[in-house]
C-alpha cells in the first residue's frame, strides 16, 4: 500500500501538522500523557452510557464480522477526545498501552499530535491517517481512520476510530467506519424515549436493510422528531425535522400500511415500523431491539465484558475467553447461555486439557460401533452433536491436540461431522465459546496451535480479570463467607482486610476453598479470626504480605531516586532518563506506574 506523504495529502492534513506545532509538540517527543482517574472514567463512562450501548449493540457485531481476524481496535471517543471504551484483539491492545491509546486518556491534537481521533474532531468529518502521517513518530506504526458522531440534532457526541497495524490498514476501512458511524447515530435515534414510528426509506427496496438507508423517527403523533443524513440527502428540498410523517408518506392511514412501497414523490421506497406497537394490526418488518441489560457483576469491567458477549452469543460469531485459572470461565459461560436465545437448548462443555489425546477426539466428535478397540457396541454421538442448535464451551482449548484441532477445524468450516469410523455426515448448528489462560498466538507461533483455527475462534476476544483486579473483591469476600458460614457467624475485620490484600492466584476457586474449609472447622464459633484459618493458609497469606512489602519498599526507593534524578538535572527528561540508564519511554511508563509528581 503507497503511503502518502504530507506533500500530497490534502490540505486538511497539512493544517493539523501546523496546529500540532502550534501547541508546541515536538515530533521525536513524547507529551505528557493527560488521562483521568479511574473513578472519573467510570462517571464519565455513564454519562455517555447511551453512547456506549448503542456502539456495542449496533457497530461492534460488524467491526467484529469485518476485522476479527486482523491486528486491529475499535475506540469510542467523547467529544473531548478522551477515549471511553476500547473493543478488539486483546494482543493489539497491549501494543497499544505504550503510547496509551487506552480508556481515560485524551486524544485531542493539543496532546497528542496529528491523529485520527484528535483530527477527526476537528475537522468534523472523517479522516484517515497512515503511518507516518502521525504527527508523533511513535505512532507511526499505526494507521487509524476515525469518524465523528452525531445525534439527531446535529450535536457532536463522540468520534469513532478503526486503529490497525500501519501494514494492514485498508482504504475500504473509510466504508467500514462510515457505516459504523451511521449504526450508531441510528442506534442514538431508535432508542429515543419519544421514537414511535421508524421509517426507512431508500431509491431501491434491497437498500432499506442495507445499513445504508435513510432513517425518520416520528413520535406517537406522526411528528418528525430526528433523522439521518443518508434521508436529509434523500430529501434535499425539505426540512423534515418538525413535519408531519404523512408528508413523506403519503398515508392518512399508518395501521393499514403492508410495504414497502412509493412515498408521496413516487421515487423513493419506504418502510414502516411501530417501535411501540399500540395495535396488533401493524404491518412491518421489525425495528432492532436492543438486548436488555442484564446484572453479572458489580465489577464494572467484567460487567461490560458480560454485555459485550451478548451482543455477540446469538450471532454466528465465536467467542475467546482469556482467563486466569479459577477466574469464573465456566460460571460466565453458563450464565452467558442461559440469557442467550439458545437458553432452551444444550450447553455442552468439556475441558481439553482433561482427557488424554487419545480419548479427546472420540469424546469431541464421537464414533461408531467397532471405530476402535473398546468403543462402546452402539457408539457414541461425541460432544459437538450433543450441542446441536445449542453451545459448546471448549475450556482449555490450548491443550486441545493438534490433530483434533485439524479435524475441528474442518467442522467449523463445512458445518457438518463425520464420527469416527463413519462416512456418514450429520449438520452441525452450534455456537462456540472457547477459554484458555494461556496466549493462543504464543501457541501459534511455538507450532503447538494451528493459526488458522485460531482465527476462526477469535471473533470476539475477552479476558477476564483476575480477582485481586476486581472492584468487587470486598463483596465477593463477604459473599462467599455468607454462602459457608452458619447465619450468626461473622468475618472478623482484620481477617477480612487481610483476605481482601491477599493477591488470591487461585482466584475465586481458591477464595471459596478457603472460607469453605474454615468455616466447617469453626461451625460452632460465633466469629472466623486468624487464628482459625489452616497453618498452610496463614503461611500463603503472611508470606505474601511479606513480599508486598519487600517490593514496596523498593519501589519508595526507586520512586526517590527518579525524583533526585529529575531534580538534579532540572527537569530535563532527556538528561534524567540518560542518567538511570533507561529510555525516555521507560521512564514515562516509571514516572506514571509510581504515580510520581515532578515539580
Amino acid at each position: 500500500m503507497p503511503m502518502i506523504t504530507l506533500q500530497e495529502s490534502n490540505s486538511w492534513l497539512t493544517h493539523s501538522w501546523q496546529r500540532s506545532q502550534a501547541a508546541g509538540l515536538l515530533r521525536d517527543s513524547t507529551p505528557e500523557l493527560i488521562k483521568v482517574d479511574r473513578s472519573e472514567l467510570q462517571s464519565n463512562q455513564h454519562h455517555a452510557r447511551e453512547l456506549i450501548n448503542a456502539c456495542e449493540t449496533a457497530a461492534l457485531p460488524l467491526f467484529i464480522q469485518a476485522m476479527a481476524h486482523s491486528a486491529s481496535r475499535l475506540i469510542l471517543a467523547d467529544p473531548q477526545g478522551m477515549i471511553l471504551g476500547s473493543w478488539g484483539q486483546e494482543h493489539f491492545s497491549k501494543r497499544l498501552v505504550d503510547i496509551a491509546l487506552e480508556p481515560g486518556v485524551f486524544w485531542q491534537e493539543q496532546h497528542k499530535g496529528t491523529n485520527a481521533i484528535g483530527t477527526a474532531l476537528s475537522e468534523q468529518s472523517l479522516v484517515t491517517i497512515l503511518g507516518d502521517q502521525h504527527f508523533l513518530h511513535q505512532n507511526k506504526f499505526l494507521s487509524c481512520t476515525a469518524h465523528p458522531i452525531f445525534d439527531s440534532t446535529g450535536q457532536l457526541v463522540g468520534v469513532i476510530d478503526v486503529t490497525t497495524e500501519q501494514a494492514i490498514h485498508q482504504y475500504d476501512t473509510q466504508l467500514l467506519v462510515r457505516q459504523i458511524a451511521q449504526c450508531i447515530e441510528n442506534q442514538l435515534m431508535i432508542e429515543s424515549p419519544s421514537a414511535f414510528y421508524q421509517m426507512k426509506v431508500a431509491i431501491d427496496p434491497k437498500l432499506l436493510t442495507s445499513g445504508w438507508q435513510g432513517l425518520v423517527i416520528a413520535d406517537s403523533n406522526q411528528k418528525i422528531i430526528a433523522c439521518n443524513r443518508t434521508a436529509q440527502r434523500l430529501y434535499p428540498k425539505r426540512s423534515i425535522l418538525g413535519s408531519q410523517l404523512s408528508e413523506l408518506t403519503g398515508l392518512e392511514d399508518m395501521l393499514n400500511f403492508k410495504g414497502p412501497e412509493f412515498d408521496a414523490s413516487n421515487t423513493l421506497y419506504f418502510e414502516l415500523t411501530q417501535q411501540r406497537q399500540q395495535n396488533s394490526h401493524v404491518k412491518a418488518r421489525p425495528a432492532p431491539i436492543e438486548k436488555p441489560s442484564h446484572s453479572y457483576s458489580r465489577d464494572d469491567n467484567l460487567q461490560r465484558s458480560f454485555e459485550q458477549a451478548l451482543c455477540v452469543i446469538d450471532e454466528d460469531i465465536p467467542l475467546l475467553i482469556y482467563g486466569e485459572s479459577g477466574v469464573g470461565k465456566e460460571h460466565f459461560v453458563r450464565n452467558l447461555h442461559q440469557q442467550s436465545e439458545r437458553a432452551n437448548q444444550a450447553l455442552v462443555a468439556i475441558n481439553c486439557g482433561a482427557l488424554s489425546s487419545n480419548l479427546i477426539e472420540s469424546e469431541l466428535f464421537g464414533y461408531v460401533d467397532g471405530a476402535f478397540t473398546g468403543a462402546k457396541r452402539n457408539g457414541s454421538k461425541g460432544k459437538i452433536r450433543q450441542a446441536q442448535q445449542g453451545i459448546l464451551f471448549l475450556d482449555e482449548i490450548g491443550d486441545l491436540p493438534l490433530s483434533a484441532q485439524t479435524r475441528l477445524l474442518r467442522v467449523l468450516q463445512e458445518r457438518e461431522l463425520s464420527p469416527l469410523g463413519s462416512e456418514q455426515s450429520y449438520p452441525v448448528d452450534i455456537r462456540i465459546v472457547a477459554a484458555t489462560h494461556t496466549s493462543l498466538e504464543k501457541l501459534c507461533e511455538q507450532g503447538l496451535f494451528r493459526e488458522d483455527l485460531f482465527f476462526r475462534l477469535c471473533g470476539l476476544q475477552l479476558e477476564l480479570p483476575a480477582l485481586r483486579d476486581r472492584s468487587d473483591l470486598e463483596a465477593m469476600v463477604t459473599d462467599v463467607f455468607n454462602k459457608h458460614s452458619h447465619i450468626s457467624q461473622v468475618l472478623e475485620p482484620e481477617l477480612k482486610r487481610q483476605l481482601i490484600e491477599y493477591h488470591w492466584p487461585g482466584n475465586i476457586r481458591q477464595l471459596q476453598s478457603l472460607l469453605q474449609t474454615a468455616c466447617v472447622l469453626t461451625r460452632h464459633k460465633a466469629s472466623l479470626t486468624w487464628q482459625d484459618l489452616p497453618k498452610h493458609q496463614q503461611d500463603l497469606i503472611t508470606n505474601q504480605a511479606q513480599n508486598k512489602v519487600s517490593k514496596n519498599h523498593l519501589e519508595d526507593e526507586m520512586s526517590l531516586a527518579i525524583k533526585r534524578c529529575y531534580q538534579q538535572h532540572r527537569g530535563n527528561i532527556s538528561q534524567t532518563a540518560k542518567a538511570l540508564g533507561i529510555g525516555r519511554s521507560t521512564l514515562y511508563r516509571k514516572i506514571k506506574r509510581f504515580e510520581i509528581k515532578l515539580e
